[in-house]
């Protein structure tokens, strides 16, 4: 069995990390190791950027990100580099894995030998994984100000996401559960607030069994179906059905998911609500934020202040009926918000 689903944890928190955020952390902790070590919103929080990150650039981001961070958790949480600094020359590989270069999910990114899975960290052999960083950071050592030093220089030069502010506002609204649920109202959710409309929706997602990695089968789909139906609990956050299903799913899944979600819904925005091309981008985010929960479309007043160019009597129209739904108060508040942020393009 691939080393990466036994419960061999190396501590405590390496255990409630892994019950926690399952095959999220596992991917974040194949990446960089030390996660393991770092309080429950750290890793929520890298696993939050990971989401938000351009098609293709996850890796780029993360590396940025930790490198930008690690020494303030050096301070905060006592992480500990120098060994990993002096065994540069002979273990450089080990410390910074590329998920994309293994086999962990079974058919998303690279398929590469998985041997090195099993090979305790340290070992030369985890270079079968493939190198984190570039030719030239590897060239330059592994101290901790050449990885500041990186990140502050590619910071200049990622490609900004239009959407970015709104991913991280739906991840923080629905979290990101890599393991299906009921939404606030009782509808079958899988990932970032994707509704499932019947099981062959639901059926049509790579789900794995968790512990094995295995691809569940039609009728294991099924029965975690119908034990989620059973278990449904009105104005319960997603976290409650984690212990309720026996499945997972790969986080780049996941991140595609609501990459189409966005896409699919701001296509249905620019052919129905009048003079969407001509909103800034907060002002879409926060239409789109609201038809992501309820259908926009048929709102007349709305559509009335979008073809009046009326920014004022558009964005107060954003209001959802919080009756039962007491998440929507913060998630109304925000889309207005960022509504009154935007402007009409002249």
């Amino acid at each position: 069995m691939n080393s990466l689903f036994q419960n061999n944890y190396e501590s405590e928190n390496d255990r409630k990390l892994d019950k926690k955020f399952s095959y999220n952390y596992q991917v974040i902790k194949n990446m960089y190791p030390k996660a393991s070590e770092l309080p429950e919103e750290e890793v929520k929080e890298i696993i939050r950027k990971y989401y938000q990150a351009p098609q293709g650039q996850e890796e780029q981001v993360i590396k940025n990100y930790i490198s930008q961070k690690e020494p303030e958790w050096q301070q905060l949480y006592g992480l500990d580099y120098e060994d990993k600094e002096e065994n540069q020359n002979q273990d450089s590989n080990s410390f910074w894995q590329s998920p994309q270069n293994n086999d962990f999910w079974g058919g998303y990114g690279n398929k590469q030998n998985t041997s090195s899975l099993t090979t305790p960290q340290g070992s030369n052999n985890t270079q079968t994984l493939g190198d984190y960083f570039t030719d030239n950071m590897t060239d330059s050592g592994y101290t901790l100000q050449n990885r500041l030093n990186q990140a502050q220089e590619a910071q200049q030069s990622d490609v900004s996401d239009p959407f970015g502010e709104l991913k991280e506002a739906l991840i923080n609204f629905e979290d990101t559960p890599d393991y299906p649920y009921m939404d606030k109202v009782g509808n079958i959710t899988t990932c970032v607030g994707n509704l499932d409309e019947d099981f062959e929706e639901f059926a049509s997602h790579p789900w794995r069994i968790r512990g094995t990695g295995r691809l569940a089968t039609r009728q294991e789909k099924w029965m975690a179906y119908q034990n989620l139906l059973a278990a449904k609990k009105p104005n319960y956050r997603a976290y409650y059905y984690k212990d309720k299903t026996n499945l997972s799913i790969p986080m780049d899944y996941c991140k595609q998911l609501l990459d189409e979600g966005i896409k699919s819904r701001d296509s249905e925005l620019r052919k129905g609500i009048p003079n969407y091309d001509k909103m800034s981008q907060n002002m879409k985010n926060a239409l789109l934020e609201t038809h992501y929960t309820s259908n926009i479309l048929p709102w007349p007043h709305l559509k009335d202040g979008a073809r009046g160019l009326d920014q004022e009597y558009l964005c107060g129209e954003l209001e959802r009926d919080t009756t039962g739904r007491p998440d929507l108060v913060e998630r109304n508040a925000w889309a207005k918000e960022q509504c009154l942020k935007g402007y009409f393009i002249k």
